[in-house]
Parts: structure tokens; C-alpha cells; sequence
């Protein structure tokens, strides 16, 4: 009877070992699935609103017309609450940038950042570049997980 119960132990010991090893690897496995899915969410966000700016005769004629206001207020409809973002219109051979306090806003945070270029209709050729940027929204300190 002695030596069948060591033999159950090892085996035991073995499953034990085989579970710690595979729930390690799981946990290492869906964190990293969840940075690449995150980015490829915003990515395809920024480019659907992008695309909806674009084709839109209302929304484009108010960034050929620089109506950022306008196209933040699209942009807020479509962006998730857990993101910040601001829409940028620039002249092509400028350069478009965050204001400061939007760079005090994405400092250690990663910065997703997607343009397209639209131009005026028949007589007016005024391209102008539009950049989305989007970003993780500050948390508070008081602010639970649950």
C-alpha cells in the first residue's frame, strides 16, 4: 500500500506543476492580446471617423471651412468616454500639433495619431489635412475600479 501512494503523490505533484506553468503562460498570453486589440480598436475608430469626415459634404466643407469645433463634436459622438482626443485642421504644408494642455494631458500615455487629406470641390482647391489625435483619459485619484 506504502509504495502506490507515492506513486499518486508524484503524479499529483506533476498536474499541480503542468497548471501553474499553463495559467502563467494564459496570463502572459491575454495581456498581450489586449495592448495589440486596444491599438487596433483606436486604429480603426480613427480611421472609420476619418473616412465619415471625408465623404460627409457637411462635415468636410467645415474642415475645409476650419471648423475644428464642428468635427470635435462629431469626433465625441463616435470616441469611447475612456479616450480623449482632439481634432486638428492644418494647412497642408503645416505642421498639426497638440495645444499644451493637451501635451500635459498625454504625457506618459500612448498617443494614437491619424490623418487624411481633403481638398475643395471643382473651383476651390484648398486641401486641408485633418488629424485625429486620440489618447487614454486621465484617471482620477479617488476613482475606483468597480
Amino acid at each position: 500500500m506504502i509504495k502506490g501512494k507515492k506513486g499518486w503523490i508524484r503524479i499529483l505533484e506533476a498536474t499541480i506543476a503542468i497548471m501553474l506553468v499553463s495559467g502563467v503562460l494564459l496570463v502572459m498570453y491575454s495581456r498581450s492580446v489586449d495592448e495589440v486589440d486596444i491599438s487596433e480598436r483606436v486604429y480603426k475608430l480613427q480611421k472609420e471617423i476619418l473616412m465619415d469626415i471625408a465623404l460627409d459634404s457637411g462635415l468636410r466643407q467645415n474642415a475645409l471651412d476650419d471648423n475644428q469645433g464642428a468635427l470635435n463634436e462629431f469626433a465625441d459622438i463616435k470616441i469611447p468616454e475612456a479616450f480623449s482626443f482632439r481634432v486638428r485642421v492644418c494647412d497642408l504644408g503645416v505642421s498639426c500639433k497638440l495645444n499644451v494642455t493637451d501635451v500635459r494631458d498625454t504625457r506618459n500615455k500612448d498617443i494614437f495619431v491619424e490623418d487624411i487629406v481633403i481638398a475643395g470641390e471643382h473651383d476651390e482647391y484648398d486641401p486641408k489635412k485633418i488629424r485625429l489625435f486620440v489618447w487614454e483619459q486621465p484617471r482620477n485619484v479617488g476613482e475606483g475600479s468597480g
